[in-house]
């Protein structure tokens, strides 16, 4: 959409740079989308001890990006190459006082050259609900970084 790719010229006219950080940054990363998260009134599934044993056993399925301002940090993503041909966006967030700058913008536009280079067929940005419920501004603005919508299906297995 004109308005995205208005935003992704501003986000680097203004000096925003993205970049791959190590899983060694994964406590830090976790911490700052939590963070994010809780400006906006919202929580994570995942404690951090239960994210570092995901991690931990699956250490080349996940991904750090990061988009800073300057050496501030703006924006963050742990995804997950779920298989060759998927990335999904597990977590992300963005601090409020760069709203103005959508980092999130450039975030998104880094993660997808990611998919390209490493020839990921799908970026998948994840749910677009709160408590279950649509979140519409969230899915117009993924619609409006050029998203399609999909099912997902969740799958249980009750243990008895």
């Amino acid at each position: 959409h004109q308005s995205q790719k208005r935003k992704l010229k501003q986000a680097k006219a203004k000096g925003l740079t993205c970049k791959t950080l190590p899983l060694s940054e994964l406590e830090n990363v976790y911490n700052f989308i939590l963070r994010c998260r809780q400006q906006r009134g919202h929580s994570l599934s995942m404690s951090m001890e239960e994210l570092k044993e995901t991690v931990t056993t699956f250490k080349k399925s996940f991904f750090l990006f990061s988009t800073y301002y300057g050496k501030e940090l703006a924006t963050a993503s742990i995804a997950i190459q779920v298989n060759p041909s998927i990335l999904y966006n597990f977590y992300s967030g963005h601090l409020k006082k760069f709203d103005s700058l959508s980092p999130v913008v450039l975030l998104t536009s880094s993660m997808y050259k990611f998919c390209g280079t490493h020839r990921i067929q799908l970026l998948d940005l994840g749910t677009s609900a709160v408590n279950g419920q649509p979140n519409f501004s969230l899915l117009d603005f993924k619609f409006r970084l050029g998203a399609v919508p999909s099912m997902k299906l969740s799958f249980e297995k009750e243990l008895v």
